[in-house]
């Protein structure tokens, strides 16, 4: 019983302390993304952006999503995409 409790003691403690993402976060995910990208999807991406890399913009969709003007973009803030696509 005590082996079973220890688990969620600790999940319990560590809870309060545990952040979402995070403006490092998003940037770091964007790095590794941006390095897995396919040579097409690389220039793409770099017109897209106006040469900007994805970590300099990751934080974009959460820098604006506060502001009430762009109130009609958020649903682009979170996005889910297929395995495989």
């Amino acid at each position: 019983m005590k082996a079973r409790l220890l688990p969620l003691m600790i999940t319990i403690w560590v809870a309060p302390f545990v952040q979402g993402w995070g403006p490092t976060g998003h940037r770091v995910v964007a790095e590794i993304a941006q390095r897995h990208l396919t040579p097409v999807a690389r220039e793409r991406t770099a017109k897209l952006l106006h040469e900007y890399s994805l970590a300099e913009v990751a934080n974009w969709a959460d820098e604006l999503r506060s502001e009430p003007r762009y109130d009609k973009y958020k649903r682009l803030h979170f996005a889910t995409v297929p395995d495989g696509v």
